[in-house]
């Protein structure tokens, strides 16, 4: 009978209409993928082509079973007589079903293969003609694993939930033969993140969440879930001589199909804009709403100077690699001066100067009156030039808190940052600075808490988050989410630091030490060298404590801006701990010469961290994890039965130099 089948088969021509279905469908599916994106016709259209050309294939053998075509036009085959091939349904649904498993077959087979080769990005030939062709070689970033539950997005209310809507901007890769070319796909990526954030129908993921992942990761659906969204945005630049070709791609992470991708070749004096029809259709794909500002917003062009864009681009690269060194900043500040200085209509760029210019003064970097000056003056022009941007009341917000102390208008500056910044965790953390400052604690906390929707793998968010809790003496709270933040940097000395801090303020000595062992001793990193400080004070160990101490203030790293002036203090607690009163009065005389204000002594003081309170006014006002419990768990380590005593004269001794 199987003879039989086969030879029915071949006489009525399935086998070749078989054969000449799939080379003709194979050749539609070919020239659609080539075609359609460059007349911008959807993804979704190529992928019902293949439905279609699959749904027709049990279709063609069925008509190849039952018809053939002669002289005399399509006429019914007719049986050669056997029983089993009489005419009757059974032949032709046989065939039928053997064809729609055949198809089901090669569709699940096309599936899977494309779900595990995404297109290759186009590059730009030598010659200046675009043509495809792999990348050749990622951005070698590291990836970043999920240690356990506790490193999936969440607030203090609980897991955050991903949202249709929801979208990851990976960092860009750069295709361009000269490496010194990546400042220009990082500045871009940049720039497209800014103008998505604007969107407020959208939940758009911080770049400080995003920066470590690769460019194209393997584990797009993990990538995904470690950041709580449902699309992701991957991108390259390639830029030779004046040509630019970007390539961006939107993907579905749970079902890693393409939703929208677009290449953009431009040449430099033409590039801007392309930011803001990357947010267009993506906005666009994800079938979001945009109001009236967005849509100008998006359409707008901040210069049109090539050399402007150029600095700006480098500047905003500069700042993504910066640590936390005053150079860094000063580097940064530079090529935002330089932008403005080739275009003076930059509003962007004077925002961006502005916000560095605040940093730097509020860390102790350069606190004159001329920098004092210069960053309201950007902060000024930015709101002059673009009075309804986002940014340009987020640089006066910032200017106002940190320069002035006038929080008052720094909230009202906030505020009308947030309405046009949604997506800004930056904001979020402004808000909860100043709130920390005025006592408004609940507040401070929450905002720093939400953060995490937009920023959930911002270790530095997390450990001011920590911190906050600290103050306010909640210790479960606080080690909720430290927890948190190791599961997702477990080798941050930081966060190593932090942890032994809190088991200290608890008296938790011996589970302190070992934390402590493995980090180094530097005055660079003041959250690791004051614990490593405050373990030996609690060790008995003064004079390793005043060792390190007087190494730290005698040629004091220009970095640490005014965290010296906590050294100082720290030194003298140190020695009139030691049994030595007339060194710590000697070492007043010397913060005050050293340049100590009345803001480092005061408890004010915010490090490169974020806002956390002075080692002084922590113990004075018994606040943190060096407050009240930390100063009590000292005193009755002390030998001696006036030990309490000796404690209470530091304290006062420093409360009168202060005046």
């Amino acid at each position: 009978m199987a003879k039989s089948w086969l030879h029915e088969l071949r006489r009525r021509h399935v086998f070749r209409v078989a054969a000449a279905y799939a080379v003709v469908g194979w050749l539609l599916i070919q020239i659609a993928t080539q075609v359609f994106p460059f007349f911008h016709i959807p993804d979704w259209s190529v992928r019902l082509l293949v439905l279609l050309v699959l749904a027709g294939f049990p279709v063609a053998l069925v008509l190849a079973w039952a018809f053939d075509a002669t002289p005399h036009g399509i006429v019914r085959t007719e049986p050669e007589g056997q029983p089993v091939l009489r005419r009757g349904p059974s032949g032709t649904w046989t065939v039928g079903v053997v064809g729609a498993v055949i198809a089901v077959g090669i569709g699940v087979g096309y599936w899977q293969w494309h779900r595990g080769s995404p297109a290759a990005p186009a590059r730009i030939s030598t010659t200046g003609n675009a043509a495809s062709g792999k990348a050749s070689g990622k951005t070698a970033a590291p990836q970043t694993p999920v240690a356990n539950s506790l490193a999936l997005p969440q607030t203090m209310a609980g897991p955050i939930p991903v949202e249709p809507k929801s979208v990851a901007v990976l960092p860009f890769e750069n295709l361009s033969a000269d490496p010194d070319n990546r400042y220009f796909a990082e500045g871009m990526q940049d720039m497209i993140l800014t103008k998505l954030a604007d969107i407020g129908d959208l939940k758009v993921i911080s770049r400080t969440s995003t920066e470590k992942y690769a460019s194209r990761p393997d584990n797009l659906r993990e990538v995904a879930r470690q950041l709580a969204v449902a699309n992701i945005l991957e991108g390259s630049v390639q830029k030779v001589g004046n040509q630019v070709l970007i390539n961006v791609q939107l993907i579905d992470a749970k079902t890693d199909d393409h939703l929208w991708a677009q290449a953009y070749t431009r040449t430099l004096d033409n590039v801007f804009g392309v930011e803001g029809e990357v947010a267009q259709q993506i906005a666009q794909a994800l079938h979001a709403k945009l109001t009236e500002r967005e849509q100008q917003v998006l359409a707008a062009k901040p210069t049109q100077n090539v050399d402007a864009w150029n600095a700006y681009l480098r500047g905003l690269a500069s700042n993504l690699g910066a640590g936390g060194a005053a150079e860094d900043y000063r580097r940064t500040a530079g090529f935002y001066a330089d932008a403005v200085k080739l275009d003076p209509g930059f509003a962007l760029a004077w925002a961006r100067l502005s916000e560095i210019d605040s940093r730097i003064y509020q860390l102790h970097f350069d606190r004159s009156q001329s920098l004092a000056a210069e960053a309201k003056q950007a902060a000024d022009t930015a709101l002059k030039l673009a009075p309804d941007s986002g940014e340009a009341w987020l640089a006066r917000g910032l200017y106002l808190s940190r320069v002035e102390s006038n929080y008052p208008e720094a909230i009202a500056a906030l505020t009308k940052a947030r309405m046009r910044l949604p997506n800004s965790g930056e904001v979020l953390a402004a808000f909860s600075d100043i709130e920390a400052r005025e006592g408004q604690w609940e507040q401070a906390i929450n905002n720093i808490d939400m953060t995490s929707i937009v920023d959930p793998r911002n270790t530095r968010l997390l450990l001011q988050h920590v911190r906050l809790h600290a103050m306010r003496r909640e210790w479960p709270d606080a080690s909720a989410v430290l927890a948190h933040a190791l599961a997702i940097a477990p080798n941050d000395a930081s966060l190593i630091a932090c942890k032994a801090s809190i088991a200290q303020a608890l008296g938790h000595f011996d589970q302190a030490q070992p934390l402590l062992a493995s980090l180094p001793i530097q005055p660079d990193d003041p959250s690791v060298f004051e614990t490593r400080v405050m373990q030996w004070l609690y060790d008995h160990q003064y004079a390793a404590a005043i060792g390190a101490l007087k190494n730290a203030v005698a040629g004091p790293d220009p970095s640490l801006g005014g965290k010296i002036g906590d050294y100082w203090y720290l030194l003298g607690f140190a020695q009139q701990l030691a049994g030595d009163p007339a060194a710590a009065r000697d070492v007043g005389g010397s913060t005050r010469q050293a340049g100590g204000d009345a803001e480092s002594f005061a408890g004010r003081t915010v490090d490169r961290h974020g806002p956390r309170p002075g080692v002084r006014g922590a113990w004075r006002k018994g606040q943190g994890a060096r407050g009240r419990r930390a100063r009590d768990a000292i005193a009755t380590r002390i030998d001696g039965r006036d030990a309490r005593a000796v404690v209470a004269g530091t304290t006062r001794a420093h409360r009168s130099a202060d005046g």
